[in-house]
């Protein structure tokens, strides 16, 4: 009887082990740095986001010059460049979330002086919500989040000419 305990003692704790172990991370994780400089002429999928392009409406990755830092400290030498307008079809990002899910995103407007504003849209194309993308100072990362309210797969683009994204992360 003593060792059938032990063996269950053993077996919670290791269950328990595991458990700690799984990764409590986002359920969508992309940030620029990880990323190698390309231009992208159709659509790519790294881990849980795909970058949504096409020929005649691509999207670039670049190495920048001087490095962008958000507020909470994550620094980006590199970005995103969608280049302009998007849709669901091109210049966007592709992620599932689920109710209840928080979205943080690291981005700029491609201007100097403008702010621009990024969708976020279902499928479909219906818009659930706005991000301000802050004009480009050559130095701060913007950052914006949103709460999804449904399970779903969403984008995020520009309703109106270029934004740099550094960083998307979907998580509890």
């Amino acid at each position: 009887m003593e060792k059938g305990i032990c063996m269950k003692k053993l077996l919670i704790v290791v269950l328990l082990g595991l458990l700690c172990a799984l990764p409590l991370s986002s359920k969508a994780y992309l940030s620029v740095n990880d990323l190698d400089p390309q231009k992208l002429s159709s659509t790519k999928t790294f881990d849980d986001v795909s970058i949504c392009a096409t020929s005649e409406k691509g999207v670039s990755i670049d190495l920048i010059d001087v490095a962008r830092t958000a507020k909470d400290g994550e620094i980006f030498n590199s970005r995103i460049k969608l280049g302009g307008t998007g849709s669901t079809a091109y210049r966007s990002l592709k992620f599932t979330a689920k109710k209840g899910e928080k979205l943080t995103i690291y981005l700029n407007s491609s201007s100097k002086t403008d702010a621009r504003t990024l969708a976020i849209a279902k499928q479909d194309g219906t818009e659930v919500a706005t991000i301000v993308a802050d004009p480009d100072t050559g130095t701060v990362a913007g950052m914006g989040t949103y709460v999804f309210i449904e399970d779903g797969v969403y984008y995020v683009y520009s309703k109106n000419s270029g934004i740099y994204i550094y960083e998307i992360v979907v998580e509890k």
